[in-house]
């Protein structure tokens, strides 16, 4: 049996995949599995993940009629029999050291959740671009100090899915919502829920590589707009579940959520149209906007580039869309 699953799911990456296959096949850890998920490509995608898979037993490929990301995921969560759970994007680069650095951090501090740094880049990742491991040995934070880092987007670890490793319980009766957008932030936050504590290697072990085509680079319209209802539902959540918390606690946590529903509703202003489909959401993200920016100026976990659009928020919605678009 594998002692980790390495799950990916595949979408039309041709130009990339086969960099990412050899990523994962070189890593220093070798009791792995990779589990490919075909989501019905057009390109030749599928073919170059049939071509490895029969070179390197460790591999398996699924296919599936396109369906997106998160069923892509479920499929491969359905059939993963290691111990423990790792996402990679078909279009990213894992370091040679990712599978058993963050194995030993999970293991060494005894969570079921260790993270590693992530780095963006952008064309080819050649060797000399990947970072030497240190010797920082990792340690942990608290889940409620996850969740507040992770909604606050200003340090590690975050809520993407890919730069983690966690214990397979945590998938057994949990599904990746499919058919919407942000899926990441909707189960790591609540995996975080779940748990004690994270375990972190202050490394970069994870490449995510940013192209035209690629989800980071294609989050206008519709998919920005889901963004507002998740991080709504992020702030309700948080008054629920705080509840049982101390209230210094679940003050910092619904602050942090509510940082998250401000960031929604700055890119629900940049990323949309002004026009009568996204009007709606565009109310509510100034109402977000007006509810919000004075509570992000005196907040020292805020991000910078909070900060400086909650200023240019009080000279109005157009000055601050304009400003927002100019300068991203």
């Amino acid at each position: 049996m594998p002692e980790i699953s390495v799950i990916v799911p595949v979408y039309n990456t041709a130009k990339y995949l086969e960099q990412c296959l050899r990523s994962i096949a070189m890593q220093t850890f070798g009791n792995f599995e990779t589990v490919i998920i075909d989501d019905g490509s057009t390109d030749n995608s599928l073919s170059i993940a049939q071509t490895f898979a029969e070179s390197d037993s460790r591999f398996k490929v699924l296919t599936q009629k396109n369906s997106g990301p998160s069923s892509a995921r479920n499929k491969g969560l359905k059939v993963a029999s290691g111990k423990w759970i790792v996402f990679v994007d078909s279009d990213d680069v894992a370091a040679p050291s990712m599978l058993h650095d963050l194995l030993f951090a999970a293991k060494a501090c005894k969570t079921k959740v260790a993270c590693g740094r992530t780095r963006s880049f952008r064309g080819q990742l050649h060797h000399g671009d990947i970072l030497p491991t240190n010797k920082a040995r990792p340690r942990t934070i608290t889940a409620e100090k996850a969740i507040e880092r992770s909604l606050y987007q200003k340090n590690f670890p975050d809520y993407s899915l890919w730069n983690k490793i966690f214990r397979v319980e945590l998938w057994k009766k949990r599904k990746l919502k499919e058919g919407t957008f942000f899926e990441d932030l909707i189960s790591v936050i609540s995996i975080f829920h779940e748990i004690d504590r994270v375990a972190l290697v202050n490394r970069t072990l994870y490449y995510y590589r940013k192209h035209p085509e690629s989800a980071l680079a294609n989050q206008g319209g519709e998919k920005t707009a889901v963004l507002l209802d998740i991080c709504e539902g992020l702030c309700k959540d948080a008054n629920e579940k705080n509840a049982s918390m101390d209230k210094k606690t679940a003050e910092r946590l619904l602050k942090a959520a509510e940082s998250s529903l401000l960031s929604a509703g700055f890119s629900i202003l940049m990323r949309t149209p002004d026009t009568e489909e996204f009007s709606e959401y565009r109310n509510r993200a100034w109402h977000w906007i007006n509810e919000f920016r004075l509570q992000c100026l005196l907040d020292c976990r805020s991000r910078i580039r909070n900060k400086v659009a909650a200023i240019c928020s009080f000279g109005g919605k157009r000055f601050l869309e304009f400003v927002m678009k100019r300068f991203g």
